[in-house]
């Protein structure tokens, strides 16, 4: 099935195409070439297990990007954001306007190959990327504060540099993924429990000194001596 969303869409709500398991295509498309997409917005679980769904190009207009929106789409390879300074809204109780790819966004995602992280995303929050276990490449933006629990949990990832500006890594972060080498900010304060737990291709980590907190069996990685 193949849905064509036109120029003047500017929400897809939450729960939208939840389920539709023979959706496998989606464009956003302008009626003439001097017309723009209005779309901002698409809404929690908006494509929550669009399992034929492979490839996805979001117009630069997108702002917000809600929870699980992709949540098990496990033959997504490919996502293309054409603006790269996406703002990921989050409105939380006192109204204050975050930047953030909300948690289990591409949960499950087990073909997708690589993402670059939308520039100005300040947090990725809890397994975001979880079980990915395509994903190969990711570009982190500079942008970037905190990474969520389990983000990367299971996936490809044989290198990867956390930019300057990340204060924690949490829990479970990497457990599991096949890291080779990590580059780690000198900005890093805390390192969560188990987060490199099962990297069992990991041989050496630097860790600065700016970290005042290691959790417990971080680094149970057979190749670190």
């Amino acid at each position: 099935m193949h849905v064509n969303v036109l120029n003047f869409v500017e929400i897809i709500d939450d729960y939208c195409f939840h389920g539709c398991i023979s959706l496998n295509s989606i464009h956003f498309i302008s009626l003439t070439q001097y017309t723009v997409n209005d779309l901002n917005y698409i809404g929690e679980n908006c494509f929550y297990n669009c399992k034929l769904l492979n490839k996805l190009e979001l117009p630069k207009s997108l702002m917000y990007i809600g929870h699980r929106s992709f949540y098990n789409c496990v033959n997504l390879q490919k996502i293309t954001i054409t603006n790269n300074s996406l703002q990921v809204n989050v409105f939380l109780s006192d109204e204050i306007l975050n930047r953030r790819l909300y948690n289990r966004c591409f949960y499950n995602c087990r073909n997708l190959k690589s993402f670059i992280v939308p520039n100005h995303i300040k947090y990725i929050d809890d397994e975001c990327f979880y079980n990915c276990e395509s994903l190969i490449d990711i570009t982190l933006p500079v942008s970037l504060m905190s990474i969520g629990k389990m983000c990367f949990h299971n996936t490809k990832l044989s290198e990867i540099i956390i930019p300057e500006g990340v204060e924690e890594i949490s829990d479970y972060c990497f457990k599991g993924s096949a890291l080779i080498k990590i580059t780690l900010p000198s900005t890093l304060r805390c390192i969560g429990k188990e987060s490199f737990k099962s990297c069992v291709n990991l041989t050496k980590i630097i860790i600065p000194n700016s970290v005042k907190h290691i959790g417990d069996d971080c680094f149970n990685c057979l190749m670190i001596f």
